[in-house]
């Protein structure tokens, strides 16, 4: 499900709103993905059917190396499309409550506590990637 809902629901989602992007004068593309993306522990295509032996945070991990992949491939696809951009983010350690229920996280919370940032400032890469212009 974690794979589903972080790679799968945008990579869908790109795909419905692509007919409107190309129309736009100036469309953006802007996964979210996290430096976590760095703990996948081995290529995406070792596990094409998804397999659950990943474990909740294999499936997070690779679920957001997925989503820089992604990012980065069309990236290069829309280099004739010069109204269209995509990219990826990290937003940085956001005090989202995300991964409550999940053990293991709790404790990194407690730790990396004065690392986060709210979800106001949290959104402000998204928002700058938004906004910036690309060469």
């Amino acid at each position: 499900m974690t794979y589903t809902v972080n790679h799968f629901g945008p990579f869908y989602l790109t795909f419905l709103l692509f007919p409107l992007l190309e129309k736009s004068t100036e469309a953006r593309i802007i996964n979210v993905s996290s430096t976590a993306h760095f703990q996948a522990s081995s290529s995406l295509v070792d596990d094409p059917k998804c397999d659950e032996s990943w474990g909740s945070m294999g499936s997070y991990y690779k679920s957001k190396l997925a989503n820089v992949m992604f990012a980065s491939a069309l990236a290069d696809r829309l280099k004739n499309h010069k109204n269209i951009k995509a990219a990826s983010l990290h937003p940085g350690f956001v005090d989202s409550e995300f991964g409550s229920g999940v053990g293991g996280i709790s404790c990194l919370r407690i730790f990396c506590c004065c690392l986060y940032v709210n979800n106001e400032d949290g959104a402000r890469t998204s928002l700058f990637l938004s906004r910036v212009k690309f060469e």
